[in-house]
């Protein structure tokens, strides 16, 4: 299967002399070096059976401030316009109220930086399940904060795409492959950090990630081709288990 993703990603480099996309397999024996503790360390974050996975101990919930029981690690991905992982939703994230493992971007905005708001964005895809016991897909911008409504376009007991592309219109929210929300406001102009985290609130869970892929593509007018190729790239990716 990873050779699969290795050849899409050559055939989109080949056919668009502007891409410039880095994809990281984690693979047994892949370094994990780059990545740096995002404001607390997971109970555990390594590669096991070719794949990532950090684990969040519930026993160590309140041991620290609200805003560190956010567990995660981050790493620098440069100035880039495109990020996508490959995250697996467990059946047995149903905690009322538990934020579960997400994907989160620590994007750059000079609209933001002139205007006295400090410079970073953070466009987020995250696993919730609400007061209602409901469980999807969250997602966050930091001109509105959390939309109302949880995302329901995933599979439980498969890794689901989940992707951020900066179009012409602003940050781009994808799960796989589908567009569910464009962030206009920001005005965020590139990507410089990947975040993978999840909120510890008391449970004992493992967050499982495959295939990440960062860097930047080119966005016609229109973009329909390059998102099209990207999309085909995400479905080959997307594996069951």
């Amino acid at each position: 299967m990873k050779k699969i993703i290795t050849l899409f990603i050559f055939i989109i480099l080949q056919n668009n002399a502007f891409a410039n996309l880095i994809n990281l397999e984690f693979n047994n024996g892949d370094s994990l070096s780059d990545w740096s503790v995002d404001r607390a360390a997971p109970a555990s974050f390594s590669v096991v059976n070719n794949e990532l996975q950090m684990v969040i101990d519930g026993s160590t919930e309140g041991n620290t401030d609200n805003f560190h029981d956010t567990r995660g690690m981050n790493m620098t991905i440069s100035q880039s316009n495109y990020l996508s992982i490959d995250m697996f939703v467990d059946e047995n994230w149903t905690n009322t109220g538990e934020r579960y493992g997400g994907l989160w971007v620590v994007g750059y905005s000079s609209y933001f930086d002139s205007n006295g708001w400090g410079s970073n964005t953070y466009p987020i895809l995250e696993y919730q399940v609400d007061d209602n016991g409901v469980g999807g897909i969250a997602q966050w911008d930091s001109w509105y904060g959390w939309n109302s409504s949880l995302s329901n376009l995933f599979q439980v007991n498969e890794f689901n795409n989940l992707k951020f592309i900066i179009g012409t219109a602003g940050v781009e929210y994808y799960i796989n492959n589908q567009l569910i929300y464009v962030d206009t406001m920001t005005k965020t102009e590139y990507f410089s950090k990947v975040i993978l985290n999840a909120k510890n609130e008391g449970s004992n869970f493992t967050v499982r990630y495959d295939n990440l892929t960062y860097g930047n593509i080119a966005v016609p007018e229109p973009s329909t081709l390059v998102i099209f190729a990207l999309g085909l790239m995400g479905l080959v990716s997307r594996r069951k288990v």
